[in-house]
């Protein structure tokens, strides 16, 4: 073991002046303090090379020399990468290192100068578990997989659009299983702790007409707590287009190149359900920070994309939380008239709409104009809609 030569500790330090300023000379000045010896001690450094030997000793077992000679790819055998990724978050350089790390990437990429360094050192060996099991979760449902096409390094070269398994990769179980990467990521504790960094670097991204959906500030908990949210919402779409998923596969080729409608295909949903995950998206949503309390701002933002200006007298008598009921029933009533009419696909809806006639008994009939009367009403009791009134018309007489 070369953590037991009692030797290494005693030339370390020597051995460090006498070569790393010559290796490290050239280098760009702010990269200087990363290759100081500062807080980093000879016991570190002997503990930091028998990690990298079992990294070594992981790559070897994962086959990377065959590999690097055109051998496949053993995508199931996990766990040399697990501990290499674990490992790599572990080493003592990166835990002392940390300031000087962030200080390099705020010199020359991104301003990092906020950060809370100290949290996020006392969360490297927490993230690099939680990494390693997303890469193998990752690896056992997608990477090694029958259908995956990179099998050898010179795969990676010859992967595209047209080579990529849509009709497996567009199904319930892949993409259930990249919510779950993606949840992974976001409970890093080093993504938690950059996460208003980030967001207000977006902000400066976002174009000007847009940026009344960014305007607020958040913290990390509840930028972490809505972007569960959006993962969440995700999901329930994914339930909602699951019976347009083979579908949409076997076309997506089309859709990409242009060549296919996307609106032409038979895209079916599964009405008995779609109440019940609307209802449930309106109800995350509603609870998310980023929308909590701006309810009226959101609006006449939103309007104002339009070139409809409204103010917040016009909804002086809005009550969202009655907004939302109305709207929950609103959605009953068209899922009512959908299932009514056997309209189950977005080919189905927009085919009647194209072929809309008076002289349709099938559709021109006692239940459906009785469902239809209901919806006009619930949709007039709506503080919003007769706010709108007035502001909506002007601009239609522009």
């Amino acid at each position: 073991e070369i953590a037991g030569l009692t030797i290494l500790p005693v030339i370390f330090e020597p051995a460090y002046n006498k070569f790393v300023p010559e290796i490290t000379a050239g280098l760009d000045a702010a990269l200087q303090p990363l290759f100081s010896i500062d807080d980093y001690e000879a016991d570190m450094f002997v503990e930091d090379l028998q990690s990298l030997v079992n990294i070594l000793r992981q790559v070897v077992e994962f086959g990377a020399l065959d590999i690097y000679r055109g051998g496949e790819i053993d995508w199931a055998n996990t766990e040399p990468i697990e501990n290499i990724i674990e490992t790599l978050f572990e080493l003592n350089f990166l835990n002392a290192k940390l300031d000087e790390i962030v200080n390099y990437v705020t010199d020359s990429m991104f301003d990092l100068s906020e950060l809370n360094v100290e949290a996020v050192r006392a969360g490297l060996a927490s993230d690099g578990q939680l990494l390693a099991d997303t890469y193998k979760l990752l690896a056992e449902n997608i990477l090694a997989q029958e259908w995956f096409p990179v099998k050898t390094m010179d795969d990676f070269s010859n992967l595209g659009i047209d080579s990529l398994p849509f009709e497996n990769l567009l199904t319930y179980e892949v993409l259930e299983t990249v919510g779950k990467v993606v949840q992974n990521i976001v409970s890093m504790n080093l993504v938690y702790e950059a996460l208003p960094i980030v967001f207000d670097y977006a902000k400066g991204m976002v174009p000007e007409n847009l940026t009344f959906l960014v305007d607020v500030e958040l913290g990390s908990e509840e930028l972490q707590n809505d972007l569960f949210a959006l993962i969440d919402i995700a999901e329930l779409v994914v339930d909602i287009i699951n019976p347009m998923l083979p579908e949409l596969a076997a076309n997506i080729s089309g859709i990409i190149d242009g060549s296919v409608d996307p609106l032409s295909l038979e895209l079916e949903f599964n009405l008995d359900n779609l109440f019940a995950d609307i209802k449930e998206i309106a109800q995350i949503v509603d609870n998310m920070n980023l929308i909590d309390g701006r309810g009226k701002d959101l609006l006449i933002g939103a309007l104002a994309l339009a070139d409809i200006t409204i103010t917040e007298e016009d909804l002086a008598n809005v009550s969202f939380a009655d907004e939302k009921d109305l709207a929950e029933l609103a959605v009953l009533k068209v899922i009512e008239l959908l299932q009514a009419n056997d309209l189950n696909s977005l080919k189905s809806i927009l085919d009647l709409t194209e072929n809309l006639s008076l002289d349709n008994e099938d559709l021109i009939n006692t239940e459906n104009l009785l469902i239809v009367l209901e919806l006009v009403d619930i949709i007039l009791q709506s503080q919003v809609v007769r706010g709108l009134l007035e502001p909506v018309y002007d601009q239609m007489l522009k």
